[in-house]
């Protein structure tokens, strides 16, 4: 069964709706790609990641855009593993948990992750 809210997820794991990440594709004054991991109750908050960058404008990726950048569909994004590697911000709620489960590369997968294997993983 496709998994296509945080909601839905967290119901079908049977874990708190905290539990669960949301990978984000960005693009940063039109040319840099970031990955943004962010608690899937949570949005990302474009500000704060243009004056966390030093960037002047960022948008959401375009889907035809995360499939050619990460190599995974939007709504099944994972927050590691992509064709190539990319920078990768994670917010510190994120980071305070024990383990996650985000998309695990198609919206019927879900990966359990630790975390700090996230940023390790990232580089």
């Amino acid at each position: 069964m496709p998994v296509r809210t945080v909601r839905e997820a967290a119901e079908a794991l049977s874990v708190p709706e905290d539990q669960i990440i949301k990978s984000i594709l960005l693009i940063l004054d039109e040319e840099r790609p970031v990955l943004a991991v962010v608690p899937g109750h949570r949005r990302v908050d474009l500000g704060a990641v243009a004056r966390l960058m030093g960037a002047s404008r960022v948008r959401l990726a375009r889907p035809d855009e995360v499939a050619r950048i990460c190599g995974y569909p939007v709504g099944g994004l994972p927050p590691v593993g992509h064709a190539r590697p990319l920078e990768t911000i994670v917010d510190e709620e994120v980071l305070s948990k024990p383990f996650v489960f985000g998309g695990g590369g198609t919206d019927r997968c879900l990966l359990r992750i630790r975390p700090e294997d996230i940023r390790r993983l990232q580089g």
